[in-house]
């Protein structure tokens, strides 16, 4: 048999080697130049609200975790003699969670650095300010990556030393290691979520604040030091972009590959057939993808940059295709090596088929390459339908000629056209991979997906780093044309956003299904989803309706929290003496398209400072602490009611959300991705190109912006972590679930062939209690 250590040893090794490098990277973003003392002044403003806020919602977050933490370990050590778990999951649930927020503590840390110092690199020039924001944005993605590995190279070393015969055929064991291990799994989810939504409130709390009562109200620019808001805008834009997204393709990641390895064990049979000795191989092959993916992402590092009047958005693109390129070479060596040809598999938990059928290393490979470049593929469509000077935000800035009412009709269209060529692909990945190498196939096609996530994340969190650049250049007041170079970086930044949340939806469906499948195979064959049954029925229905119900809670959460970030930024403009003649000359100057006289700026620096900005970051703060609480129970509980009620009703609620969530996150994502570059393609085009037309243009698409903002920054991103948290609840629950219905079956006196299914001899009584 091949000897394991190597894979089990090599993995923590290359996850430290990453932390390593990543704060190699965040020390060479401290030492750059981080700007004059006013500029300092603000980025510590920024920092100290975003770390703030952060340390605010961890020990919030603490108490959640403590609690269920006890939950787990209470309840998997009462069934885990006959149901393969113990309390262990209560330990891996602990480190995913910590694991999960240190991430996002090392990436809001650096990204609150580099914001300075990418304004204060774009006064000298586009591809300076270009490195600046991506290596402060790399340091996310090498913590995610590094972390994720991290903590499950040490759990999966640990658990399989306390556990040898997990490595050597008892399957009793193995699925032991597995259950146990995706526990790390859930603590990741439960973190994405309350961290995803309570980031999603506080930004877009603040910009809604900031754009309606700065921009439309006062005809102030944006970002600009006189509105008190911006402070809270730019906090948010870390504690949402980075902080959450981060959580958020952490637990993605972590979810891709804990799948992977669990319906990997299902080979385990074959393998041996095929190879003796190889049978492990299926499960350690995530690993070792993965490890490749890190490896490629770091390479892929090299080679983004851009010229002086160059497109940033190329340079981006052009390290992705690097990293995706060796990434496919590395991943056919590894699967070549650990996986022999011939191999047999003759369950399906989905389809409940006994059909035999043969995979090879060339299948597993195809399903991995089909995953990756549906991923490329889905940011791509992703890059169609919300970036600047395409089809789509064209047709919204035209639409804006007629009002804000036309704007956002137009704006909902094109998130709903832009749900097609998505599904398509998706569809297309999910049906390849499960053609070339079943359900094992489209766990690896999820992880082929996410593969390359170092990078990935890192193009994404450069994103808010080059919008916080810009508030603070503006706030600086450094000049039009260092704006102009922010803009640029801001811009591009807004596409690479959406193309990040359109891989992580795309990825939260091949993961939900391979978790699906994961549960299933966690309930030993005793649940069927058959939709004309009525207890998987009502399932599906209820899971359609969750994605609904969450982004109702969200929507609500941000507008409520708005309407006390607006009045407060009114009031101060209306008790504070200082701001109202700033106002004016600011607003004057913005309307010209000029930079402020002599007298205009003397106006607006006796005003400088005034602004309270503190009370709004404060009001921000407290209201995303509270509303985020709600939705992020919503997703833990309903799963275990529905579980306990109905095993195949849970089975057809996670088939149901998965179906509708992927659609409506898709739409909502677009939409608001759409609507803000509008909002930025009408604002560099002005009355150069729209004339008197332009003021009124402009007006509409911040309305447009402003709607689209909980859209593309908090209840859209947050349902795909609804998606597969719900997944992981079900699939954590399924041994308790298991030995629940045991007990209650055996309570109900009746003597069921298989627990969970119909009895030997089935009664009215006994039947309808096995459909449920």
């Amino acid at each position: 048999m091949e000897d394991p250590s190597v894979i089990i040893y090599v993995l923590p090794v290359v996850a430290v080697a990453a932390l390593l490098y990543a704060m190699a990277r965040a020390t060479w973003v401290r030492n750059q130049d981080p700007g004059d003392e006013r500029m300092q002044m603000i980025g510590d403003w920024v920092a100290q609200g975003a770390m703030a806020f952060l340390s605010r919602e961890y020990r919030s977050l603490a108490v959640f975790v403590v609690a269920v933490a006890v939950l787990l370990g209470i309840s998997n050590q009462s069934v885990g003699v006959e149901q393969n778990t113990n309390w262990l999951i209560a330990v891996s649930f602990v480190l995913g969670a910590f694991c999960s927020a240190l991430a996002g503590f090392f990436g809001m840390k650096t990204a609150t650095l580099a914001n300075t110092r990418t304004a204060a690199a774009a006064r000298t020039g586009l591809n300076t300010a270009l490195q600046v924001a991506f290596t402060g944005g790399s340091v996310m993605g090498l913590s995610v990556v590094g972390l994720a590995l991290l903590g499950l190279g040490v759990l999966f070393f640990a658990y399989t030393k306390a556990y040898p015969e997990s490595l050597t055929g008892s399957e009793d064991a193995r699925m032991l290691v597995l259950n146990i291990l995706s526990g790390f799994s859930l603590g990741a989810s439960s973190i994405a979520l309350f961290a995803r939504v309570g980031g999603g409130i506080f930004t877009k709390a603040a910009d809604v604040g900031a754009d309606l009562v700065g921009k439309v109200e006062a005809g102030i620019p944006e970002d600009h030091p006189l509105n008190p808001a911006t402070i809270a805008d730019n906090v948010g834009d870390n504690v949402g972009d980075v902080a959450g997204m981060g959580a958020d393709l952490f637990e993605s990641y972590v979810g891709a590959i804990i799948s992977s390895m669990i319906l990997g064990a299902a080979w385990y049979a074959g393998l041996e057939a095929a190879q003796e000795g190889a049978g492990m191989n299926a499960v350690y092959l995530p690993l070792v993808v993965a490890l490749v993916g890190a490896v490629a992402s770091i390479i892929g590092f090299f080679f983004v940059q851009t010229d002086e009047g160059g497109d940033p958005q190329k340079g981006l693109n052009r390290g992705m295709f690097v990293s995706g390129g060796l990434m496919i070479v590395g991943t056919i060596a590894a699967i070549y090596y650990k996986l022999p040809k011939g191999i047999e598999v003759t369950s399906d938990v989905i389809t409940g088929s006994d059909e035999t059928h043969v995979y090879g290393p060339l299948g597993v490979t195809l399903a991995v390459v089909s995953g990756l470049i549906a991923g490329i593929a889905v940011g791509m469509i992703t890059e169609w339908y919300t970036a600047c000077n395409r089809q789509p935000v064209e047709t919204i800035v035209n639409a804006s000629r007629t009002g804000p009412a036309t704007t956002i009709i137009q704006g909902v269209a094109v998130g709903m056209n832009s749900t097609t060529a998505p599904i398509l692909v998706i569809s297309a990945a999910i049906i390849s991979a499960y053609t070339f190498a079943g359900l094992y196939g489209i766990a690896m096609a999820a992880l082929g997906m996410l593969s390359t996530l170092g990078i990935q994340l890192a193009t994404d969190a450069y994103g808010p780093i080059a919008d916080n650049a810009g508030g603070i250049a503006e706030m600086s007041q450094l000049g039009r044309e260092v704006r102009s170079r922010t803009d640029k970086l801001d811009a591009v930044g807004n596409t690479t956003a959406a193309i990040g949340k359109g891989f992580a939806i795309g990825s939260a469906a091949l993961t939900a299904l391979s978790l699906t499948a994961a549960y299933l195979t966690k309930m030993n064959g005793t649940v069927e989803i058959n939709a004309a049954e009525p207890y998987v029925l009502v399932g599906l229905l209820i899971g359609c309706m969750l994605p609904f119900r969450f982004s109702a809670m969200a929507m609500v959460a941000v507008g409520n929290a708005a309407q006390d970030m607006i009045q407060e930024v009114r009031r101060q403009f209306r008790e504070i003496p200082e701001l109202r003649p700033a106002l004016d000359a600011a607003q004057r100057a913005e309307s010209e398209e000029r930079d402020p006289t002599p007298d205009e700026a003397a106006i607006i620096s006796a005003a400088d400072g005034k602004a309270e900005y503190a009370h709004c970051v404060e009001i921000a703060t407290g209201a995303a602490i509270k509303q985020m609480v709600a939705p992020g129970l919503l997703a833990v509980i309903v799963p275990i009611v529905v579980g306990l009620y109905s095993p195949n009703m849970l089975g057809g609620l996670l088939v149901g959300v998965t179906i509708s969530g992927v659609c409506l996150a898709i739409f909502q994502a677009n939409s608001g991705g759409a609507w803000d570059n509008a909002k930025k393609q009408t604002k560099d085009e002005g009355h150069a190109k729209w004339g008197d037309d332009f003021d009124e243009m402009h007006k509409a698409t911040v309305t447009g912006d402003t709607v689209g903002d909980p859209f593309k920054d908090t209840s859209g991103p947050s349902i795909n972590i609804l998606i597969k948290l719900i997944s992981v609840v079900a699939m954590i629950i399924a041994p308790v679930l298991t030995s629940f219905n045991r007990t209650d079956d055996q309570s109900s006196g009746s003597n069921q062939a298989e627990a969970g299914l119909r009895p030997a001899v089935a009664t009215p009584a006994d039947d309808s209690l096995a459909r449920r």
